[in-house]
């Protein structure tokens, strides 16, 4: 797209407002290496197809990744609010992250007080011990128990201990490797059970800085002696040689609260991990959502000004070729707009093609804290220079891409011209099939069942054409 953008006014300053200084998150890990042993091996070094997938991801089933602020619960937090709150999503098939987290997610304090090893809020903890309380006592929920960010309560409440009561697991849980195995071995156990269905629980020997982090989608583990942290691997990709970490620093941290890292980092630092089953349960990748539908409506401005703002109306659609494409022409340098529908939680990326036929991201929405309705662009509106058509894809999905401009590589790397045969033809990023295409006076719809898994999108093409 060649376009300009235009403004009729400009509203006072951007102000940009950064803290002075970010408190060190605290860690508190300790990692027993005799006890560890002893625990029963996983022994999966297969899945129930008989062979790894070379990328997978149980991310859909992970909660919205929250702050343990200034207590040393990262073994609560990856334990029940991360592992067992994602182990009770995969076996109800539900990856909804909005349902998880208001829902279904468990509570970190209520492990933490009472496994850790002292008095105060940053007495340390072990998964070891945080697994055998799950299999005698279980876990409450978040939302009976919701964990502080500052100072943590001496006892837990006895409705929260009987709530509890109702989500046990089966035995203390498994080891995946062993501390003498090789670095292979123990990549190799980590993916067979993730691709099992199972969040594998790590204790690291490093916690991993929050500052130089945010924003950032690798952590290069570096020694800083600042103790040991614990997190959950939710998936792995042998492309990028990386597993994918949820962490406790809340989503600003990292990308939205996750963070890579290699493979050879994670042999390396990683010294203990977990799973809370070793079954081969039902794959991630398998499971349906319930329909989903996603509204797009396209304006196009009228050349007169009213009350001083520019007067838009909707343009009216129909369907060709899997295509919307409008009813009548926009002509060239007159104002356009979207308004598009995001439903909380949920991502979408509009995608266009330039004059050069290079594939951009020119908008994207990432988890809404809420259902909105966003005009793009959010200011003013775009102006086509020149006559011909201008095609936009728009993806919408439960997460967002990760991998954003490897996608857009994989995209400009396939060697036809229009924009629907290269998404089409792209192997990064999957989407639904069926997709449903409607359209009324207030807009195109596309409808389907959103998939769980590996960045699975509804798609939608629509097509502009622009007349001199």
């Amino acid at each position: 797209m060649n376009v300009r953008i235009r403004f009729r006014f400009l509203l006072g300053l951007l102000f940009i407002l950064c803290s002075s200084a970010l408190s060190a998150q605290p860690t508190g890990l300790m990692m027993d290496d005799s006890t560890y042993e002893e625990l029963p091996a996983g022994n999966l070094e297969k899945v129930k197809d008989h062979f790894i997938p070379t990328r997978y991801s149980l991310k859909a089933f992970a909660p919205f990744p929250s702050v343990q602020g200034k207590i040393a619960s990262c073994v609560g937090w990856a334990t029940g609010y991360g592992a067992l709150t994602m182990e009770r999503a995969i076996k109800a098939g539900i990856s909804d992250r909005v349902y998880i987290t208001d829902r279904l997610a468990h509570s970190a304090i209520f492990i933490y007080q009472n496994i850790k090893r002292g008095p105060d809020c940053q007495a340390l903890a072990s998964i070891d011990d945080a697994l055998s309380f799950l299999h005698k006592n279980g876990d409450c929920l978040e939302s009976t128990s919701p964990t502080p960010t500052v100072d943590c309560p001496l006892n837990s409440t006895p409705k929260a201990r009987e709530e509890a009561s109702k989500y046990t697991i089966e035995t203390p849980g498994f080891r995946v490797f062993s501390g003498h195995d090789n670095p292979d071995k123990k990549v190799k156990s980590v993916k067979a059970h993730l691709a099992a269905g199972h969040p594998v629980i790590v204790g690291i020997s490093e916690a991993p800085p929050y500052r130089s982090l945010v924003g950032e989608d690798l952590w290069h583990i570096e020694p800083r002696n600042k103790g040991g942290h614990a997190m959950v691997l939710v998936g792995y990709s042998d492309e990028s040689q990386r597993f994918e970490l949820m962490n406790s620093y809340g989503t600003s941290w990292g990308k939205q609260g996750f963070i890579d890292v290699s493979y050879q980092d994670f042999s390396r630092f990683c010294k203990q991990a977990f799973v809370l089953s070793n079954n081969l349960g039902t794959k991630g990748l398998d499971q349906q959502l319930s329909e989903h539908s996603v509204p797009v409506a396209v304006h196009a401005g009228i050349n007169i000004w009213q009350n001083d703002h520019q007067a838009f109306e909707p343009l009216a659609f129909e369907v060709r070729d899997q295509i919307f494409r409008p009813l009548n022409d926009v002509s060239v340098y007159q104002p356009v707009n979207f308004t598009i529908s995001v439903e909380k939680g949920r991502c979408a990326y509009l995608l266009n093609m330039d004059s050069e036929g290079v594939v951009k991201n020119i908008w994207h929405s990432e988890y809404p804290a809420r259902d909105t309705t966003l005009k793009v662009p959010e200011e003013g509106w775009w102006e086509f220079p020149r006559a011909g058509q201008e095609m936009f894809c728009l993806l919408y999905g439960y997460e967002h891409l990760p991998y954003l401009d490897a996608f857009l590589k994989d995209v400009n790397s396939i060697p036809t011209p229009d924009l629907q045969s290269k998404i089409q033809q792209q192997k990064s990023v999957k989407s639904c099939d069926g997709v449903k295409l409607n359209y009324d006076a207030n807009g195109i719809f596309g409808s389907s069942k959103l998939n769980s898994g590996i960045e699975k999108f509804i798609t939608l093409f629509f097509s502009i054409n622009v007349t001199s």
